[in-house]
C-alpha cells in the first residue's frame, strides 16, 4: 500500500509542473455544443505584423454589423498560429455558442503580431 500511494504521490509531482510548462502560444479556445453534425458558417485568417513597443488588437463580430443571419452558432474555434512563446490571447467578450452573433478580441503581446485562424460552426435555421 506503500508503494502505491508512493507511486501516486511522484506522479502527481512530476505530472503537474509538466502541464503548466506548456508553451505559451497555445492560447487557443473551442467552445462547442455537442449533438449535431455543424456547418461552417464563418471562417477568418486574422494577421498583423508585430510593430515595435505598440500592442496589436483586433475585434471581430459575427455577423457583420448591420447584418442578420438566422444561423444559431454551435461552436466556435478559435486557433492561434504563432508558436513563438508570446501570450497572445482571445477572449469572447459576447454572445457565442447558443447565440445568433459572436464578438471576439484578439490581442496580442507588446511588440509581437497576431496570426489566428477563427472558425464558427453552427445550425442554418
Amino acid at each position: 500500500m506503500l508503494t502505491i500511494s508512493f507511486t501516486v504521490v511522484l506522479f502527481l509531482a512530476v505530472s503537474c509542473p509538466l502541464r503548466r510548462a506548456q508553451p505559451h502560444g497555445f492560447h487557443d479556445i473551442e467552445k462547442r455544443s455537442y449533438g449535431y453534425e455543424h456547418d461552417l458558417l464563418y471562417k477568418v485568417d486574422i494577421y498583423k505584423c508585430g510593430i515595435p513597443l505598440v500592442i496589436r488588437t483586433t475585434v471581430l463580430e459575427y455577423p457583420e454589423p448591420r447584418l442578420f443571419r438566422y444561423s444559431l452558432i454551435m461552436a466556435v474555434n478559435i486557433r492561434n498560429h504563432l508558436l513563438n512563446g508570446t501570450q497572445d490571447c482571445a477572449t469572447i467578450v459576447s454572445g457565442g455558442v447558443g447565440n445568433k452573433f459572436v464578438r471576439i478580441k484578439l490581442r496580442s503581446q507588446m511588440g509581437e503580431g497576431l496570426n489566428f485562424t477563427i472558425k464558427i460552426y453552427g445550425l442554418h435555421m
